[in-house]
């Protein structure tokens, strides 16, 4: 009797139990220590949905009881990403992301996209630019000590790319940097896109000539009077006045007629093949024009 009055004393506490919990039936429970671990609910995810720069392409069956989906990135990247990962966040990308904020952030190039920033290393510019700061920055470039070993610095703005290109812009075909004021760094202020004829004019090592107050480099007054350089050097060289050393045309080239078709010596070595120097010796040598241009 003793032992039925305390089953039935059990029995009631469970039942009071029961209806506290407001279940006909008792919980579960497993794990130890006695911890309880309800079933949860899981949702899968649709296709379409965007997590980041992920995009559901397709719900795959699930794997040790976690959701998958087959997910595109927006760089292109296919990749299966847990589902618990993208609804958390935890995952954004296919790892494009962080590579892009990594080179953002530790980049020196300043705020442009990092897209824009590698599309631009292979460009004129940014060669240009790469030139310019190793001229003025490495000690052992080879041309340093034209630039950075006298003082030609690059300005503050200009150690990031983005600045360089936003004042430059793109280079023009045939052009190329160029400063100003050679003495000077490299400044928006002191620097332009100009053609080698220019650059040339611009080196702190031309020869400066002035003849009526006018003053140019021996290549300007060359161009000028229309003689190569060479001839204007070896006139200044032989003591010729420089006002008439920049001021007197050459004579014209020699002209030779040869069955009514008058051409230039150097037109008719080029056509009759016969060296130039072949032609002069047997003029020189008092032969026919027929005969100095034989074969």
């Amino acid at each position: 009797m003793k032992n039925d009055s305390q089953a039935n004393l059990t029995e009631g506490r469970a039942i009071q139990v029961a209806s506290e919990t407001g279940s006909g039936s008792p919980q579960c429970s497993e794990g130890v220590g006695g911890a309880t671990r309800k079933a949860r609910g899981r949702k899968d995810l649709e296709v379409g949905q965007r997590f980041g720069r992920l995009v559901v392409v397709s719900v795959l069956t699930r794997k040790y009881g976690m959701g998958r989906s087959d997910c595109i990135c927006d760089c292109g990247v296919r990749k299966i990403i847990c589902d618990q990962h993208l609804v958390s966040e935890k995952t954004r990308s296919c790892g494009c992301f962080g590579r892009d904020q990594a080179a953002l952030r530790n980049s020196r190039y300043g705020l442009m996209r990092v897209s824009d920033i590698r599309s631009m290393r292979t460009s004129v510019e940014y060669v240009t630019w790469a030139s310019m700061m190793e001229r003025c920055g490495t000690k052992t470039h080879h041309a340093y000590h034209h630039y950075g070993g006298r003082g030609i610095n690059v300005c503050e703005k200009w150690r990031k790319f983005s600045n360089f290109f936003t004042d430059m812009g793109r280079r023009p075909n045939g052009m190329s940097l160029d400063r100003i004021d050679n003495n000077k760094g490299y400044s928006p202020e002191n620097c332009r896109w100009s053609t080698m004829s220019e650059q040339c004019n611009n080196r702190r090592t031309n020869v400066v000539i002035t003849v009526g107050g006018i003053s140019k480099t021996l290549s300007q007054w060359s161009d000028q009077i229309g003689i190569s350089g060479q001839s204007l050097s070896a006139r200044i060289k032989k003591g010729m006045p420089l006002e008439l050393a920049v001021s007197v045309k050459p004579r014209p080239a020699a002209i030779l007629t040869l069955n009514g078709v008058s051409k230039t010596i150097k037109a008719w070595s080029a056509e009759l093949g016969i060296k130039l120097a072949t032609i002069y010796g047997r003029l020189h040598a008092g032969k026919s024009i027929t005969e100095a241009l034989s074969p």
